[in-house]
């Protein structure tokens, strides 16, 4: 267990200077939401990263755990991935480039709790 702390401390790591990384021009800088529906180009630039992400963490996992299940749940997550990362090319060449979706639920944010 402490050896997949460790894999996925560093894969989160690995991400976190592309992650923090802005533009010195505040201008540049969108909201990720706005009226409830998701920026597009941020969403075309996100989920491209973000599954990727998602393929690495999950071949980390396979490579360094131990367990059978996690091994089993990595490569689960690796072949889901790739197929939604085809999905996504195959939308965007069929000139699927709006994102205007609403979000499912409600919005994040802070509520009041007494934890």
């Amino acid at each position: 267990m402490k050896t997949l702390l460790t894999a996925a401390a560093m894969a989160l790591l690995a991400g976190a200077p592309a992650t923090l990384a802005q533009s010195s021009d505040s201008n540049d800088v969108a909201p990720m939401a706005t009226d409830n529906k998701v920026d597009t180009q941020t969403f075309v630039t996100t989920v491209p990263n973000a599954n990727e992400f998602e393929i690495q963490a999950s071949r980390l996992a396979e490579e360094k755990s131990q367990s059978d299940e996690v091994k089993a749940f990595a490569d689960e997550m690796v072949r889901d991935h790739i197929k939604a990362g085809e999905d996504f090319k195959a939308a965007m060449s069929q000139g699927q480039t709006t994102a205007s979706i609403k979000p499912a639920g409600p919005a994040l944010g802070l509520r009041n709790s007494r934890c």
